[in-house]
């Protein structure tokens, strides 16, 4: 992390615009880049006070340092499916997990085998910016760093 945090600094410059198509092509299913936005996952505005190794962790390694409010919630069911997304809301009768892009599953609870958080765990899979090349992680970081 460190040394790709040393390049991230380093580099001369960045293309903003790219940087912001990545984020709007894969991140902004979860993360609002304004403070106004609803996302699924943190919002992304003000992100221009956070230090490069924080933003790379995050995006690396979600499960790192997550929000209690992030982590992880799967339910199991008696018929072996198995959902993993936020907690959504709970009733008598039923238990609402949300996933990414406002859809969420309704699961009686009759019939649920178990259900609860996963501690430690973020939503946010990891590896998602394991196809970039160092340009558009350069690209994209910069552009996170440049919402206010």
């Amino acid at each position: 992390m460190a040394r790709l945090t040393k390049f991230v600094d380093a580099a001369p410059g960045a293309d903003l615009s790219a940087g912001e198509a990545f984020l709007k092509n894969t991140c902004a299913a979860c993360h609002s880049s304004t403070s106004t936005g609803s996302g699924f996952g943190p919002s992304l505005a003000g992100s221009k006070n956070r230090a490069t190794d924080a933003i790379l962790t995050a995006i690396i390694d979600p499960s790192h340092a997550v929000e209690s409010v992030f982590r992880t919630y799967r339910i199991e069911t008696q018929d072996g499916e198995t959902y993993d997304g936020f907690f959504g809301d709970e009733s008598a009768d039923a238990l609402t997990i949300r996933f990414a892009g406002n859809t969420q599953q309704v699961v009686p609870v009759r019939n649920i085998k178990q259900a609860g958080y996963i501690e430690g765990s973020s939503v946010m899979p990891e590896g998602l910016i394991d196809p970039l090349i160092d340009k558009q992680i350069i690209d994209l970081v910069r552009y996170v760093q440049s919402l206010r």
